[in-house]
Protein backbone atom coordinates (compact mmCIF):
# COMPACT_ATOMS: atom_id res chain seq x y z
CA UNK A 1 0.00 0.00 0.00
CA UNK A 2 2.68 2.20 0.98
CA UNK A 3 4.23 1.79 -2.31
CA UNK A 4 0.63 2.49 -4.12
CA UNK A 5 0.39 5.60 -2.78
CA UNK A 6 4.01 7.03 -3.41
CA UNK A 7 3.58 6.06 -7.22
CA UNK A 8 0.05 7.42 -7.46
CA UNK A 9 2.07 10.93 -5.68
CA UNK A 10 4.42 10.61 -7.76
CA UNK A 11 1.99 10.61 -10.75
CA UNK A 12 -0.49 13.25 -10.09
CA UNK A 13 2.98 15.73 -8.91
CA UNK A 14 3.60 14.95 -13.05
CA UNK A 15 2.99 17.94 -15.46
CA UNK A 16 3.35 15.02 -18.22
CA UNK A 17 0.58 13.41 -16.47
CA UNK A 18 -1.82 16.62 -16.26
CA UNK A 19 -0.76 17.77 -20.03
CA UNK A 20 -2.02 14.20 -20.56
CA UNK A 21 -4.96 14.66 -18.84
CA UNK A 22 -5.67 18.34 -20.37
CA UNK A 23 -5.72 16.94 -23.75
CA UNK A 24 -8.14 14.36 -23.05
CA UNK A 25 -10.89 16.42 -21.24
CA UNK A 26 -10.09 19.06 -24.37
CA UNK A 27 -10.79 16.27 -27.00
CA UNK A 28 -13.86 14.42 -25.39
CA UNK A 29 -15.41 18.08 -24.34
CA UNK A 30 -14.97 19.61 -27.87
CA UNK A 31 -16.53 16.67 -29.50
CA UNK A 32 -19.54 16.92 -27.30
CA UNK A 33 -19.74 20.55 -26.92
CA UNK A 34 -21.04 20.33 -31.34
CA UNK A 35 -24.43 18.64 -30.33
CA UNK A 36 -26.56 20.51 -27.26
CA UNK A 37 -27.61 17.55 -25.64
CA UNK A 38 -29.51 19.56 -22.63
CA UNK A 39 -31.99 21.20 -24.62
CA UNK A 40 -35.69 20.58 -25.24
CA UNK A 41 -36.67 20.55 -29.20
CA UNK A 42 -38.76 23.21 -29.92
CA UNK A 43 -40.71 23.30 -33.42
CA UNK A 44 -39.66 24.77 -36.62
CA UNK A 45 -36.01 24.62 -36.25
CA UNK A 46 -33.87 23.70 -39.28
CA UNK A 47 -32.91 20.02 -38.18
CA UNK A 48 -33.52 17.90 -35.63
CA UNK A 49 -31.02 15.44 -36.04
CA UNK A 50 -31.37 11.27 -37.57
CA UNK A 51 -32.37 8.55 -36.36
CA UNK A 52 -31.34 4.95 -36.88
CA UNK A 53 -33.61 2.87 -39.11
CA UNK A 54 -33.47 -1.31 -40.09
CA UNK A 55 -35.33 -0.96 -43.15
CA UNK A 56 -33.93 -2.21 -45.95
CA UNK A 57 -35.83 0.15 -49.02
CA UNK A 58 -34.34 3.32 -47.31
CA UNK A 59 -31.08 2.21 -46.88
CA UNK A 60 -31.33 0.83 -50.70
CA UNK A 61 -32.17 4.79 -51.32
CA UNK A 62 -29.83 6.80 -49.58
CA UNK A 63 -27.25 4.64 -50.86
CA UNK A 64 -28.20 4.82 -54.19
CA UNK A 65 -28.70 8.66 -54.34
CA UNK A 66 -25.34 9.05 -53.26
CA UNK A 67 -24.06 6.45 -55.58
CA UNK A 68 -25.94 7.98 -58.46
CA UNK A 69 -24.48 11.53 -57.54
CA UNK A 70 -20.83 10.63 -57.57
CA UNK A 71 -21.86 8.96 -60.81
CA UNK A 72 -23.06 12.12 -62.56
CA UNK A 73 -20.28 14.31 -61.08
CA UNK A 74 -17.49 11.56 -61.85
CA UNK A 75 -16.25 12.07 -58.15
CA UNK A 76 -16.38 9.20 -55.73
CA UNK A 77 -15.56 9.72 -52.13
CA UNK A 78 -13.47 6.76 -51.12
CA UNK A 79 -11.65 5.89 -47.40
CA UNK A 80 -9.20 3.16 -48.41
CA UNK A 81 -7.49 2.12 -44.87
CA UNK A 82 -9.32 4.55 -43.42
CA UNK A 83 -7.86 7.88 -45.24
CA UNK A 84 -9.93 10.19 -47.41
CA UNK A 85 -9.44 9.65 -51.51
CA UNK A 86 -10.84 11.35 -54.34
CA UNK A 87 -11.44 9.55 -57.40
CA UNK A 88 -12.35 10.22 -60.94
CA UNK A 89 -13.28 7.27 -63.57
CA UNK A 90 -12.19 7.29 -67.16
CA UNK A 91 -14.87 7.03 -69.84
CA UNK A 92 -14.36 2.96 -69.98
CA UNK A 93 -14.35 2.87 -66.23
CA UNK A 94 -17.61 5.20 -66.14
CA UNK A 95 -19.48 2.75 -68.61
CA UNK A 96 -18.94 -0.03 -66.10
CA UNK A 97 -20.10 2.04 -63.18
CA UNK A 98 -23.51 2.84 -65.39
CA UNK A 99 -23.77 -1.29 -66.14
CA UNK A 100 -23.70 -1.81 -62.73
CA UNK A 101 -25.68 1.31 -61.36
CA UNK A 102 -28.62 -0.22 -64.06
CA UNK A 103 -28.15 -3.85 -62.49
CA UNK A 104 -29.03 -1.99 -58.95
CA UNK A 105 -31.68 0.36 -60.23
CA UNK A 106 -33.64 -1.58 -63.22
CA UNK A 107 -33.18 1.81 -65.14
CA UNK A 108 -31.42 2.72 -68.53
CA UNK A 109 -28.44 4.27 -68.68
CA UNK A 110 -30.38 7.18 -70.09
CA UNK A 111 -32.21 7.25 -67.50
CA UNK A 112 -29.57 7.41 -64.92
CA UNK A 113 -27.60 10.05 -66.53
CA UNK A 114 -31.06 12.33 -66.71
CA UNK A 115 -32.73 11.88 -63.58
CA UNK A 116 -31.67 13.91 -60.45
CA UNK A 117 -30.07 11.58 -57.62
CA UNK A 118 -33.07 12.60 -55.23
CA UNK A 119 -36.09 10.92 -57.23
CA UNK A 120 -34.71 8.04 -56.55
CA UNK A 121 -36.90 8.26 -53.46
CA UNK A 122 -40.11 8.53 -55.46
CA UNK A 123 -39.63 5.22 -56.66
CA UNK A 124 -39.96 3.35 -59.60
CA UNK A 125 -36.61 1.04 -59.54
CA UNK A 126 -36.64 -2.62 -58.88
CA UNK A 127 -35.69 -3.40 -55.28
CA UNK A 128 -32.96 -6.10 -55.90
CA UNK A 129 -32.24 -8.55 -53.12
CA UNK A 130 -29.79 -7.99 -50.37
CA UNK A 131 -26.88 -10.40 -51.04
CA UNK A 132 -27.56 -9.46 -54.96
CA UNK A 133 -26.85 -5.64 -53.98
CA UNK A 134 -23.67 -6.47 -51.74
CA UNK A 135 -22.33 -8.04 -54.50
CA UNK A 136 -22.87 -5.59 -56.88
CA UNK A 137 -21.66 -2.99 -54.27
CA UNK A 138 -18.53 -4.96 -53.84
CA UNK A 139 -18.04 -4.60 -57.72
CA UNK A 140 -18.59 -0.63 -57.36
CA UNK A 141 -16.26 -0.91 -54.33
CA UNK A 142 -13.44 -3.32 -56.38
CA UNK A 143 -13.65 -0.57 -59.40
CA UNK A 144 -12.91 2.43 -57.32
CA UNK A 145 -9.92 0.34 -56.05
CA UNK A 146 -11.76 -0.16 -52.18
CA UNK A 147 -12.37 1.79 -49.47
CA UNK A 148 -16.34 2.62 -50.74
CA UNK A 149 -18.28 -0.05 -49.16
CA UNK A 150 -18.20 -2.53 -46.45
CA UNK A 151 -21.31 -4.49 -45.49
CA UNK A 152 -20.45 -4.22 -41.98
CA UNK A 153 -20.50 -0.93 -41.78
CA UNK A 154 -23.53 -0.86 -44.27
CA UNK A 155 -26.29 -0.13 -41.68
CA UNK A 156 -24.24 2.46 -40.43
CA UNK A 157 -23.67 4.97 -42.98
CA UNK A 158 -27.20 4.12 -44.73
CA UNK A 159 -29.54 3.08 -42.03
CA UNK A 160 -30.16 6.97 -41.02
CA UNK A 161 -33.32 8.77 -41.53
CA UNK A 162 -34.16 12.80 -40.54
CA UNK A 163 -36.15 13.08 -37.39
CA UNK A 164 -39.34 14.85 -37.09
CA UNK A 165 -40.12 17.50 -34.17
CA UNK A 166 -42.42 15.15 -33.20
CA UNK A 167 -39.86 12.20 -33.16
CA UNK A 168 -36.96 14.27 -31.75
CA UNK A 169 -40.04 15.26 -28.76
CA UNK A 170 -40.87 11.84 -27.84
CA UNK A 171 -37.24 10.75 -27.95
CA UNK A 172 -35.89 13.73 -25.54
CA UNK A 173 -39.50 12.49 -23.43
CA UNK A 174 -38.15 8.83 -23.62
CA UNK A 175 -34.31 10.18 -22.54
CA UNK A 176 -35.50 11.77 -19.26
CA UNK A 177 -38.23 9.62 -18.03
CA UNK A 178 -35.32 6.49 -17.90
CA UNK A 179 -32.87 8.96 -16.58
CA UNK A 180 -30.80 11.55 -19.08
CA UNK A 181 -27.48 10.40 -17.84
CA UNK A 182 -27.99 7.20 -18.78
CA UNK A 183 -28.30 8.18 -22.39
CA UNK A 184 -25.62 10.71 -22.04
CA UNK A 185 -23.26 8.22 -20.19
CA UNK A 186 -22.89 6.52 -23.44
CA UNK A 187 -22.33 8.77 -25.99
CA UNK A 188 -19.55 10.33 -23.23
CA UNK A 189 -17.91 7.11 -22.99
CA UNK A 190 -17.94 6.79 -26.83
CA UNK A 191 -16.38 9.91 -27.20
CA UNK A 192 -13.76 9.24 -23.89
CA UNK A 193 -12.78 5.82 -25.35
CA UNK A 194 -11.45 6.64 -28.33
CA UNK A 195 -9.29 9.43 -27.30
CA UNK A 196 -8.48 7.48 -23.89
CA UNK A 197 -7.68 4.54 -26.12
CA UNK A 198 -4.81 6.74 -27.71
CA UNK A 199 -3.72 9.28 -25.00
CA UNK A 200 -3.33 6.71 -22.06
CA UNK A 201 -0.43 4.86 -23.48
CA UNK A 202 1.69 7.77 -23.28
CA UNK A 203 2.06 8.54 -19.44
CA UNK A 204 3.54 5.02 -19.05
CA UNK A 205 6.33 5.57 -21.52
CA UNK A 206 7.32 8.48 -19.48
CA UNK A 207 7.40 7.01 -16.33
CA UNK A 208 9.45 3.73 -17.51
CA UNK A 209 11.36 5.67 -19.67
CA UNK A 210 12.34 8.54 -17.24
CA UNK A 211 13.45 6.16 -14.33
CA UNK A 212 15.62 4.36 -16.81
CA UNK A 213 17.05 7.84 -18.50
CA UNK A 214 17.76 8.78 -14.87
CA UNK A 215 19.30 5.45 -14.12
CA UNK A 216 16.41 4.82 -11.46
CA UNK A 217 15.96 1.32 -12.47
CA UNK A 218 19.62 0.65 -12.29
CA UNK A 219 18.28 0.73 -8.15
CA UNK A 220 15.14 -1.25 -9.22
CA UNK A 221 16.64 -3.68 -10.66
CA UNK A 222 18.31 -4.40 -7.27
CA UNK A 223 16.09 -3.17 -4.61
CA UNK A 224 14.18 -5.71 -2.18
CA UNK A 225 11.22 -4.94 -3.64
CA UNK A 226 9.32 -7.75 -5.50
CA UNK A 227 8.57 -7.80 -9.27
CA UNK A 228 4.87 -8.43 -9.05
CA UNK A 229 4.67 -5.45 -6.42
CA UNK A 230 6.59 -2.80 -8.35
CA UNK A 231 4.65 -3.46 -11.89
CA UNK A 232 0.89 -3.48 -9.94
CA UNK A 233 1.20 -0.61 -7.93
CA UNK A 234 2.58 2.05 -10.70
CA UNK A 235 -0.29 0.21 -13.12
CA UNK A 236 -2.66 0.99 -10.20
CA UNK A 237 -1.78 3.92 -9.71
CA UNK A 238 -1.88 5.22 -13.07
CA UNK A 239 -5.45 3.91 -13.43
CA UNK A 240 -6.57 5.25 -10.38
CA UNK A 241 -5.07 8.26 -11.26
CA UNK A 242 -6.74 8.21 -14.50
CA UNK A 243 -10.21 7.26 -13.63
CA UNK A 244 -10.27 9.70 -11.12
CA UNK A 245 -9.83 12.64 -13.13
CA UNK A 246 -12.33 11.25 -15.46
CA UNK A 247 -15.04 11.00 -12.47
CA UNK A 248 -14.16 14.24 -11.65
CA UNK A 249 -15.24 15.40 -15.49
CA UNK A 250 -18.31 13.32 -15.54
CA UNK A 251 -19.59 14.69 -12.28
CA UNK A 252 -19.08 18.71 -14.43
CA UNK A 253 -21.72 16.98 -16.54
CA UNK A 254 -23.68 15.45 -14.06
CA UNK A 255 -24.01 18.88 -12.11
CA UNK A 256 -25.13 20.50 -15.55
CA UNK A 257 -27.43 17.88 -15.92
CA UNK A 258 -29.12 18.43 -13.11
CA UNK A 259 -29.17 22.19 -13.19
CA UNK A 260 -31.07 21.91 -16.99
CA UNK A 261 -33.19 19.10 -16.01
CA UNK A 262 -33.80 18.75 -12.29
CA UNK A 263 -33.14 15.51 -9.87
CA UNK A 264 -35.76 13.14 -11.23
CA UNK A 265 -35.06 13.24 -14.55
CA UNK A 266 -31.04 12.02 -13.61
CA UNK A 267 -29.34 8.60 -12.92
CA UNK A 268 -27.43 9.29 -10.15
CA UNK A 269 -24.85 6.37 -10.96
CA UNK A 270 -24.92 5.77 -14.24
CA UNK A 271 -22.10 8.33 -15.31
CA UNK A 272 -19.77 6.64 -13.03
CA UNK A 273 -20.56 3.40 -13.29
CA UNK A 274 -20.57 3.27 -16.99
CA UNK A 275 -17.19 5.11 -17.03
CA UNK A 276 -15.72 2.75 -15.29
CA UNK A 277 -16.33 -1.12 -16.65
CA UNK A 278 -16.80 1.05 -20.27
CA UNK A 279 -13.08 2.85 -20.02
CA UNK A 280 -11.32 0.92 -17.37
CA UNK A 281 -10.39 -2.06 -19.56
CA UNK A 282 -9.29 0.02 -22.67
CA UNK A 283 -6.64 2.27 -20.15
CA UNK A 284 -5.77 -0.80 -18.55
CA UNK A 285 -5.05 -3.17 -22.19
CA UNK A 286 -3.09 0.56 -23.31
CA UNK A 287 -1.47 0.53 -20.20
CA UNK A 288 -0.03 -2.78 -19.99
CA UNK A 289 1.06 -2.58 -23.49
CA UNK A 290 2.71 0.64 -23.53
CA UNK A 291 4.13 -0.53 -20.11
CA UNK A 292 5.54 -3.85 -21.72
CA UNK A 293 7.36 -2.41 -24.63
CA UNK A 294 9.34 0.20 -22.79
CA UNK A 295 10.50 -2.07 -20.13
CA UNK A 296 11.41 -4.13 -23.10
CA UNK A 297 13.14 -1.81 -25.07
CA UNK A 298 14.22 0.82 -22.97
CA UNK A 299 12.95 3.19 -25.58
CA UNK A 300 9.83 5.53 -26.47
CA UNK A 301 8.97 2.04 -29.14
CA UNK A 302 5.63 2.18 -27.26
CA UNK A 303 4.49 5.23 -29.05
CA UNK A 304 3.77 4.01 -32.79
CA UNK A 305 2.45 0.77 -31.37
CA UNK A 306 0.24 2.38 -29.54
CA UNK A 307 -0.86 4.91 -32.37
CA UNK A 308 -1.21 1.81 -34.69
CA UNK A 309 -3.10 -0.11 -32.11
CA UNK A 310 -5.51 3.18 -31.57
CA UNK A 311 -6.12 3.21 -35.60
CA UNK A 312 -6.88 -0.05 -35.90
CA UNK A 313 -9.08 0.23 -32.81
CA UNK A 314 -11.33 3.06 -34.32
CA UNK A 315 -11.77 1.83 -37.83
CA UNK A 316 -15.08 0.48 -38.85
CA UNK A 317 -18.79 0.54 -37.27
CA UNK A 318 -19.75 3.51 -34.57
CA UNK A 319 -22.43 1.85 -33.38
CA UNK A 320 -21.08 -1.60 -33.02
CA UNK A 321 -19.47 -3.26 -29.41
CA UNK A 322 -17.95 -6.36 -31.35
CA UNK A 323 -14.52 -6.79 -30.36
CA UNK A 324 -12.41 -3.88 -31.00
CA UNK A 325 -10.68 -2.80 -28.21
CA UNK A 326 -12.31 0.56 -28.33
CA UNK A 327 -16.15 -0.62 -28.51
CA UNK A 328 -18.30 2.77 -30.21
CA UNK A 329 -22.02 3.81 -29.52
CA UNK A 330 -21.95 7.47 -31.16
CA UNK A 331 -25.22 8.22 -30.63
CA UNK A 332 -26.97 10.05 -27.92
CA UNK A 333 -30.05 7.42 -27.52
CA UNK A 334 -30.77 4.40 -28.99
CA UNK A 335 -31.37 2.76 -25.68
CA UNK A 336 -32.73 -0.43 -27.63
CA UNK A 337 -29.92 -1.13 -29.87
CA UNK A 338 -27.39 -0.52 -26.45
CA UNK A 339 -30.09 -3.11 -24.81
CA UNK A 340 -30.00 -5.51 -27.36
CA UNK A 341 -26.03 -6.21 -27.62
CA UNK A 342 -25.32 -5.21 -24.11
CA UNK A 343 -24.21 -9.11 -23.53
CA UNK A 344 -21.98 -8.49 -26.27
CA UNK A 345 -20.48 -5.20 -24.69
CA UNK A 346 -19.94 -6.73 -21.64
CA UNK A 347 -18.16 -9.81 -22.80
CA UNK A 348 -15.84 -7.52 -25.16
CA UNK A 349 -15.01 -5.39 -21.53
CA UNK A 350 -13.95 -9.06 -20.24
CA UNK A 351 -12.09 -10.28 -23.35
CA UNK A 352 -10.11 -6.78 -22.81
CA UNK A 353 -9.57 -7.21 -19.47
CA UNK A 354 -8.67 -10.68 -19.49
CA UNK A 355 -5.70 -9.22 -22.35
CA UNK A 356 -4.75 -6.48 -19.60
CA UNK A 357 -3.88 -9.29 -17.38
CA UNK A 358 -1.96 -11.51 -19.81
CA UNK A 359 0.11 -8.49 -20.93
CA UNK A 360 0.84 -7.74 -17.29
CA UNK A 361 2.40 -11.02 -16.63
CA UNK A 362 4.80 -10.83 -19.76
CA UNK A 363 5.86 -6.96 -18.26
CA UNK A 364 6.31 -8.77 -14.40
CA UNK A 365 7.93 -11.64 -16.23
CA UNK A 366 9.83 -9.47 -17.92
CA UNK A 367 11.21 -6.61 -15.57
CA UNK A 368 11.84 -10.20 -13.39
CA UNK A 369 14.43 -10.91 -15.80
CA UNK A 370 15.97 -7.65 -16.02
CA UNK A 371 16.48 -7.26 -12.33
CA UNK A 372 18.23 -10.31 -12.51
CA UNK A 373 20.23 -9.47 -14.41
CA UNK A 374 19.69 -11.33 -18.07
CA UNK A 375 18.93 -8.32 -19.88
CA UNK A 376 21.02 -5.38 -17.89
CA UNK A 377 24.40 -4.96 -19.60
CA UNK A 378 26.09 -2.87 -18.03
CA UNK A 379 25.24 -1.19 -14.35
CA UNK A 380 27.26 1.30 -13.02
CA UNK A 381 27.98 1.46 -9.61
CA UNK A 382 28.90 4.93 -8.21
CA UNK A 383 30.15 5.56 -4.81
Amino acid sequence: MELLCMEWKRIIKSWFFWVVMVLFIFSVHSQLAEEDFFSRPKPGEDSYGTMRTDDFEIIYQNAMFELLQSYQNNGYTTYPMAFYRHRKLNTEEQDIMSQIIMQLTGFSKDTIQQMAPQDIFQGGYILPEKEMLFALFYKVDALLGGGYFDKNTWMDKYGRIEKTYAMALEEYENILSRGFTKDFARIFCDYAGVFAGLLAGFMPVFLWYKDRKRRVTDIIYVKNVSDVSLFCARTMAYLLAFIGVVFLFVTFYQWKAIHAFGWKAIDTYSLYWMALYWLLPTVFVITALSSLITIATDSPLAIPVIVLTWFLSVRGSLYKYGWKLIPRHNEFGNEVFFLEHYKQLILNRLLWTGVGIFLSLIAIYVLKQKREGKYVTKIKLHR
